[in-house]
Parts: C-alpha cells; structure tokens; sequence
C-alpha cells in the first residue's frame, strides 16, 4: 500500500524533458522571426570588412535591418568604407489567392522583393545586381480591419528581414578575390549624395540650379 502511494506521488520525468523540449522550440522560433542571430553567425569575406549601406530607400526598413545584420557579423558599417551595398528596385505586393464564401474573408499573399548590387565608393559596380525575394500568407478578415492591419504590417516586417537576411548569405558568399580593389582607396568616400541621387534634397537642387538663396 505504502509502495503505490509513492509511486503515485512521483511526477513522470519525461513529461518534464518534453515540456523542456517545447519550450526550447518555442524560443527558438520566436528568436528566428524577430531577425536575431548570433554574432559571426554569416561569415563576410575580408574585403566587406567595411560596408556602407546605400540606395534607392538608404533610410528605410530594410537598410537599417541590414546594417543591424551585418554588425552582427563582425562589419562595419561607416560612410568611409571603399565598398557600398547599394539597394535598388524594391517592391512590395499582396495578391488575392481565395475568397471564402461568407465574403467577410480573404487569402493574400504578400510578396517583398529587392534588389542589390556592390559598388565602390564613387559608384562604380563590382558585381551583377541580384535580387531576392520573400514571401507569406495570411487571411484578411474585414469584420476586424484594425486587428488584421496590424498583422499585416508584422508580416511586412518579417518580410523585410528575411529580404536581408538572404542578402546577408549571398554577400558571405561572394567571390571577391577577382574583384580589384588596388585602387579603391581614392575614390571618393560613400556618402549618400555619391552613390544615390534620391537621397539629395530636391529643394536644395532647386535653388542651386536658379541661384537663389
């Protein structure tokens, strides 16, 4: 009697082991979906040791992933580098797949889509341009247009990510020892105004072309 109570008092260990388990997934996955990873995780070859990020949108969602990405992998990232990452063509869509048949439900999917290229400091190209892309699904739910806004924005988000995290992979897996960079050095620093036009002030043009003050 004394004996079945006991083993009635012990909790099973596996059940322990597997809610461990789960957990353990659980973060893991979580970690994945926000964009984190580990420091050195993408290996750069030695000559994007320095990097600029520059583009079409320089400021925008994606550079700024990508200049986080990249310091985790050991870059860094300053206007002075010889080498830019130059982001162009970047596009977003969503496409209706289904409709349900209350009318109140819809299927996207929604598609991001970018594409990059090196350049050197005064904007002359070093590689092809390559482009990437991601994509989602996710129902639209017009009885809550607020709640679904907000995924939907999330999902962009992740989207974005993932756009430079693939970025990322194609970069550390670049051949650049037939790349010359022997005269890299003069050329002009990477700021933004030398490797993009859109990142000029359109009134500051203005009123240089018409010598106002």
């Amino acid at each position: 009697m004394t004996k079945n109570r006991k083993s009635q008092g012990q909790k099973p260990k596996g059940n322990k082991k597997i809610s461990t388990f789960v957990v353990l997934i659980i973060l893991i996955s979580f970690l994945s979906a926000c964009g984190f990873h580990l420091r050195g995780s993408a290996k750069l070859p030695p000559q994007l040791s320095e990097l600029w990020v520059s583009g079409e949108n320089a400021y925008g969602p994606l550079a700024l992933s990508l200049k986080q990405m990249l310091s985790h992998a050991g870059v860094n990232i300053t206007v002075d580098a010889r080498i830019v990452l130059y982001i162009s063509e970047e596009t977003q869509e969503k496409q209706r797949i289904s409709v349900s048949k209350s009318a109140y439900v819809d299927e996207y999917r929604l598609i991001s889509r970018v594409s990059f290229e090196l350049r050197r400091a005064s904007g002359i190209t070093v590689t092809n341009t390559e482009t990437v892309s991601a994509q989602t699904l996710y129902q639209d739910n017009a009885s809550n247009p607020a709640s679904k806004a907000n995924e939907e924005r999330q999902l962009r988000e992740d989207l974005i990510n993932q756009l430079a995290l693939q970025i990322v992979r194609r970069l550390s897996a670049t051949n650049m020892s037939s790349i010359d960079l022997s005269n890299a050095s003069s050329d002009k620093p990477a700021t933004p105004d030398s490797t993009t036009d859109t990142d000029t002030d359109p009134e500051t043009n203005h009123a240089a072309s018409t010598g106002e003050n």
